[in-house]
C-alpha cells in the first residue's frame, strides 16, 4: 500500500481545500441556525446517539423516535450520496455539481416548510438529510480523513499530527517515523475548522436579522457553487484536465501505482501491466472515446489537455521511481539494523556461554 501524497505534490489541492472550507462554512451556518432556533443540531450524530439513550432510559419514546428520525435522515443522505457519487475519495470528474444543487434544493424546501407551514420536525429531517448528502461527498483525500459537517475526528487527527511531529522533533525515538511528515494535513484541517466557526457566526447573525428566511442564504450559495462547478468542469482547463486524464487511464487500462521503470525514449513509458504507453496510442485511445464520456469537456481544450497529460504522466512516473527508491533504502536500512541487533545478541550469548564454562 502506497504512502499518502503530501499536499505540495497534489495538483488538486487548491480545489480540495477551497471546496472543503466552503462546505464547512455551509455546514456551520445550517447547524447554528437549527441549534439557535430549534434547539437541535443536524450536522453531526454523536449528541443524537446520547439523547437516544437518555430518552429511551426515561421512557420518552416519542422523543427517542424523533431523535432516531434525525439519525436516519442523516444516514439516508449519506446513502444517496454514495449511490450517485460512488467514490469516497475526491475525484474531480464525479457529479459534485449536481449533488450541490440537490443540497440547495433540499434546503430551500426545508426553509419553505419552516417559514410557511411551521413544520419544525420535517425541516430538521430535511436539513439532516442535506448534511448527510454533503458529508459523504468526499470522505478521504490523499490519506487524510475529510468530514465537512462535524469535527471530533478532525480535531483528533490534528492533535495526533502535532504529537507525532513533536515526538520526532524531541528525539523521543531515534528512527524516522512516516507519521512525522503528516504536518501537511494541518493545511487542510485548520481552514476547515475556521470555516465551520465562521459559518456558525454567519448563521447566528443571519437568523437574528432575517429569522428562518436566513436559511435561504446557504441554500442559494451552495446551489450557485454547484452551477459554477459544473461550468468549470466543462470550460476550465484545470478541471477538464483531471476528467480527461481519468478517461484516458481508464480506457488504456493503466494505473498510476503500477508504473515500472521508464524506457530510454522520452515519448514511451513502460508499465508493469505489460503495456507500452506512446503518444500514438494515447491519440488512438482518445479517438475511441464515446461522445458521452467526453461530453463534459470543451472540444477546443482536448489537444492541449492531451499534451499536458503526457507531461504529467512522465513527471508522476519519475516521482514514483524516487518514492520506490526511498522505500527500498528505508527497508534496506531496517534490514541492516535488524542484522546488527541479531549479531550483537548472538555475540552476547556466545560471551555468556564462554564465561559459564570457566
Amino acid at each position: 500500500m502506497s504512502a499518502p501524497v503530501a499536499i505540495q505534490h497534489r495538483h488538486d489541492w487548491p480545489v480540495v481545500i477551497t471546496g472543503a472550507t466552503l462546505l464547512c462554512v455551509h455546514a456551520g451556518f445550517i447547524n447554528a441556525v437549527t441549534v439557535y432556533s430549534l434547539g437541535n443540531a443536524v450536522s453531526h450524530a454523536t449528541g443524537h446517539y446520547t439523547n437516544l439513550g437518555v430518552f429511551t432510559q426515561r421512557g420518552s419514546l416519542t422523543d427517542a423516535a424523533w431523535v432516531f428520525g434525525l439519525l436516519l435522515s442523516f444516514c439516508v443522505g449519506c446513502m444517496v450520496s454514495g449511490v450517485f457519487v460512488g467514490q469516497s475519495k475526491f475525484i474531480a470528474s464525479q457529479p459534485y455539481g449536481q449533488m450541490l444543487l440537490a443540497i440547495g434544493f433540499v434546503e430551500v424546501l426545508a426553509t419553505l416548510l419552516l417559514s410557511y407551514f411551521d413544520k419544525d420536525l420535517f425541516c430538521l429531517y430535511l436539513l439532516a438529510f442535506g448534511c448527510g448528502l454533503q458529508n459523504a461527498l468526499c470522505t478521504t483525500w490523499s490519506g487524510a480523513v475529510v468530514r465537512t459537517t462535524h469535527f471530533t475526528g478532525m480535531i483528533t487527527d490534528t492533535g495526533l499530527v502535532i504529537g507525532h511531529w513533536l515526538r520526532y522533533k524531541l528525539n523521543l525515538k531515534d528512527e524516522w517515523e512516516p507519521e512525522a511528515a503528516d504536518t501537511w494535513k494541518l493545511l487542510l484541517f485548520l481552514p476547515m475548522m475556521v470555516g465551520f466557526v465562521t459559518g456558525a457566526w454567519m448563521g447566528t447573525f443571519t437568523y437574528t436579522h432575517f429569522d428562518y428566511w436566513g436559511l435561504l442564504v446557504p441554500a442559494i450559495a451552495i446551489g450557485v457553487c454547484g452551477i459554477v462547478y459544473r461550468w468549470l468542469m466543462r470550460e476550465s482547463k484545470y478541471f477538464a484536465y483531471y476528467r480527461y486524464k481519468k478517461v484516458m487511464q481508464k480506457r488504456l487500462g493503466l494505473s498510476n501505482r503500477k508504473r515500472s521503470q521508464r524506457s530510454g525514449d522520452n515519448s514511451t513509458f513502460g508499465f508493469r501491466v505489460g503495456k507500452t504507453f506512446t503518444r500514438e496510442k494515447m491519440s488512438s485511445a482518445r479517438d475511441e472515446q464515446t461522445e458521452t464520456e467526453l461530453e463534459s469537456i470543451s472540444p477546443e481544450l482536448v489537444p492541449e489537455l492531451e499534451n499536458d497529460c503526457l507531461i504529467e504522466l512522465e513527471e508522476e512516473e519519475q516521482e514514483l521511481r524516487e518514492q520506490q527508491q526511498e522505500q527500498e533504502d528505508y527497508e534496506s536500512f531496517q534490514e541492516s539494523q535488524a542484522r546488527e541487533e541479531e549479531e550483537a545478541l548472538q555475540s552476547k550469548r556466545y560471551s555468556s556461554n564462554f564465561y559459564q564454562k570457566f
